[in-house]
């Protein structure tokens, strides 16, 4: 029968022989004389200990033995190894060293984000920044996979606590002397390292909070004026399902800013804490998703899907139709197609922009058609998608001589072939001319802010005058180019017309040939076939 009494390494309780209790004080103090060691290097001296006892079956309520002592003095080595510093220091513990596997673990003392890196590249014996850049690029050319393969790699392996986990990390001996030398080490590192950090970490939560604060203010503004007056916002009660779905992703945005703000002032980041930042960010994500994809596919499918109405017009008149010339009250897209074999003219509009049925009238005189368009629309100031697109008009018939267009219409005349062509351009306006084959002569006027785009179109010879702020033409496949541009202008860059020219066998400007150093005060010419092919 002997004895039992109480004691404590590193902060665990065990149950222990008197006679091992005593053996394992004296050895304490020697390994504490001999090293001179400090309170941090004890504690991780214990600490081992403490897991050889683990590691030999000593655990719960177990006793220590003097025999566990003696495995313990066995596995360290004798206190005075390390009392003297000369040659004969060390004999017995290099004879005898501890020869330890390399152990995978989290190097949590040179941790980025979770210590995964750094313990790779201790057990690699490597410069932990080439693992940490080799993930990098591994997560950018996977898109991200390295992603849950580094957060499973973090949940699974254990961190490097002490100093000998440490030493087993880099598959080094663990004795005294590794042990002691791993401890000051670790001290010194963190001593340098604490005030830099501490700085950075302290800034890095203060932006985050302030990040927070703001998207807290800006969602409380959002919310106020969508309450205060919903009718202003035009939504429909599917976009206000999307609307609180866009919400509830600010309110998430401002919860995950909060808590990484709480957590660096505190400089805690438990597993507990990188769960919740990795569940607040996936639904974050998927709640914005969902609202700005919802939005986008209602829009489309107000503008171009189920809502859009279409009808047919009597279309006689466009068999003795020489020149056409568009009037309406609101923008219309309109396109011509040249078709020698049949009239037809269809009207498409979107119940969602315009708020009555557009009335088309179709006015003849001579060989001159007027078409007229009156109608409401609802959301030209509200949405970002132009006015035009809400109301479309398809017209096939025979060659024109001559087309024009004003007030924002965006007009598109598309032909096979033909001897000549004049369009017209103005207030905003925009002419797009397609061909098939050669339209040998073409004369266009833009004017007033209006555009032109002769890109797929094929033009031996194209008289072109270009006048007004913004107005702009696109010219390419064209063997002459005679412009005509103004001589006075006002000073303003705006004012200024625009042609970009692809290619263009030879040009004239006001009459005389074009040169490259001649300055053009209210027109800019550029060469471009980059940008225009």
């Amino acid at each position: 029968m002997k004895e039992i009494t109480r004691i404590s390494l590193a902060s665990l309780p065990y149950n222990s022989e008197v006679a091992a209790k005593k053996e394992l004080e004296k050895y304490l103090q020697a390994v504490e004389t001999a090293l001179d060691a400090d309170n941090e290097a004890m504690k991780e001296i214990e600490a081992r200990i403490a897991e050889l006892l683990a590691d030999h079956g000593v655990t719960g309520e177990k006793v220590i033995s003097l025999a566990d002592v003696e495995m313990v003095k066995l596995q360290l080595g004798s206190p005075k190894d390390f009392a003297d510093q000369s040659a004969t220091a060390g004999v017995e513990e290099a004879a005898n060293p501890e020869i330890t596997e390399r152990r995978l673990l989290r190097d949590t003392h040179d941790q980025v984000i979770g210590g995964v890196c750094a313990g790779l590249a201790a057990y690699l014996r490597v410069d932990a920044a080439w693992i940490r850049l080799g993930s990098v690029l591994l997560a950018i050319v996977t898109s991200g996979a390295m992603i849950p393969i580094y957060l499973i790699m973090w949940l699974v392996l254990p961190p490097a606590r002490t100093a000998a986990e440490r030493l087993q990390m880099k598959g080094a001996p663990v004795t005294l002397e590794a042990i002691q030398k791993e401890s000051t080490l670790l001290a010194g590192r963190q001593e340098r390292n604490t005030t830099v950090l501490t700085v950075f970490r302290i800034m890095t939560g203060i932006g985050a909070l302030l990040v927070g604060a703001a998207a807290c203010v800006g969602l409380a503004v959002v919310l106020y004026a969508a309450n205060a007056s919903p009718e202003s916002l035009h939504f429909s009660n599917r976009e206000w399902f999307y609307f609180w779905w866009l919400a509830a992703a600010g309110v998430l945005f401002v919860v995950f800013c909060s808590i990484v703000a709480r957590a660096l002032f505190v400089n805690r980041y438990t597993k507990l804490f990188w769960a919740s930042l990795c569940v607040i960010a996936v639904l974050g994500i998927s709640a914005f998703s969902a609202g700005a994809l919802g939005f986008r596919a209602l829009r489309n499918h107000d503008i171009y899907g189920k809502q859009w109405v279409s009808s047919s017009i009597d279309s006689t008149s466009l068999a003795a139709t020489k020149r056409l010339e568009i009037q309406t009250d609101i923008p219309l897209t309109l396109k011509y197609t040249v078709d020698s074999t049949r009239t037809s003219a269809q009207i498409h509009y979107s119940k969602h922009g315009i708020e009555t049925r557009p009335t088309v009238r179709f006015v003849q005189s001579g060989e001159t058609l007027t078409v007229s368009l009156k109608g409401k629309t609802s959301a030209c100031t509200s949405r970002d998608e132009p006015c035009s697109q809400y109301v479309a008009l398809e017209l096939f018939g025979p060659a024109l001589e001559a087309i024009a267009s004003s007030h924002g219409n965006d007009v598109t005349y598309r032909a096979t072939a033909q001897q000549s062509l004049a369009v017209t351009a103005q207030r905003n306006s925009s002419m797009t001319v397609e061909s098939d084959g050669s339209i040998e002569n073409v004369t266009a006027h833009i004017a007033k802010s209006a555009t032109a785009d002769f890109l797929r179109a094929s033009i031996p010879k194209l008289a072109l005058t270009i006048e007004g702020e913004r107005s702009a033409a696109l010219v390419a496949n064209v063997t002459s180019l005679n412009l005509t541009i103004p001589t006075a202008c006002g000073v303003s860059d705006e004012t200024q017309a625009r042609v970009d020219i692809a290619h263009a066998e030879s040009i004239t400007v006001n009459g005389v040939p074009y040169q490259n150093d001649t300055k053009y005060p209210c027109a800019e010419i550029h060469f471009s076939p980059k940008d225009l092919r």
